[in-house]
């Protein structure tokens, strides 16, 4: 798995005191997910498909295939991603469609070490991604959405993937899963919790290294603590 990261874990120092922040909305710590909500199933004419919601943030996914390559422009990439974002009164249309470009690929760069795409010789998985509301960590939330999507298709997989973001307040706090009004500089994680390997990172708006560094610590507990417990309760609730 030449696309994961372990990230290497420092052992907490008990004469630091941890300092919570206590300026975001509803109270929230630093290291609390909004109000979260998922489900697999939620449409029938897909093979597999899921809803995701943080907060005011929500997402829906379907997945198609696998199935004979039928996108000439990904010939030969097993896997096809889409993201599709909600329009904004601020953003010009070019802008729009070159971002659900960018979350497109990365969507595919965070899924991929998750998937056994060798065996999918010739054929193609679809994953179409709708941003129905945001609201912050819209690339978290589509990715989250899309592993559980494919896991409603029964696509072989090593791990799911869960992804979750965190982004500095102006006192320089690091808080998880923050909203759009919150903070500017952010870091995404994809990290799948089974193996304990990051998949993918990126990094948006200015932070320093240490921060930086603290941010992927905190994505990477969140995703193997609260949201992989989400994740496993969803997917068995499913399967009932």
């Amino acid at each position: 798995m030449q696309n994961c990261y372990y990230p290497q874990r420092k052992p907490l120092d008990a004469t630091k005191p941890i300092v919570k922040a206590t300026t975001r909305p509803n109270d929230r710590g630093y290291d609390e997910f909004r109000a979260c909500f998922m489900r697999c199933g939620v449409l029938s004419k897909a093979a597999g498909s899921a809803y995701v919601e943080h907060g005011q943030t929500r997402v829906v996914c379907a997945v198609y295939g696998p199935r004979p390559e039928v996108n000439i422009k990904q010939r030969g990439q097993p896997l096809f991603c889409e993201v599709k974002l909600p329009a904004h009164p601020k953003k010009l249309d070019e802008s729009i469609n070159d971002l659900e470009l960018e979350y497109g690929y990365l969507l595919r760069q965070a899924l991929t070490p998750s998937l056994l795409l060798e065996k999918l010789t010739k054929c193609q998985i679809s994953v179409h991604v709708v941003v129905l509301e945001s609201d912050g960590s819209e690339l978290s939330t589509a990715i989250t959405c899309a592993s559980l999507a494919l896991v409603d298709a029964g696509v072989e997989m090593i791990d799911t993937v869960a992804a979750c973001t965190a982004g500095h307040l102006d006192d320089g706090t690091i808080v998880l899963d923050p909203t759009l009004s919150e903070t500017s500089g952010h870091v995404m994680v994809a990290f799948m919790p089974a193996r304990g390997q990051i998949t993918h990172v990126m990094q948006k708006g200015a932070m320093s290294y240490p921060k930086g560094q603290e941010a992927i610590e905190l994505c990477s507990d969140g995703c193997a603590g609260v949201l992989s417990t989400m994740m496993r309760t969803c997917i068995t609730e499913s399967l009932r």
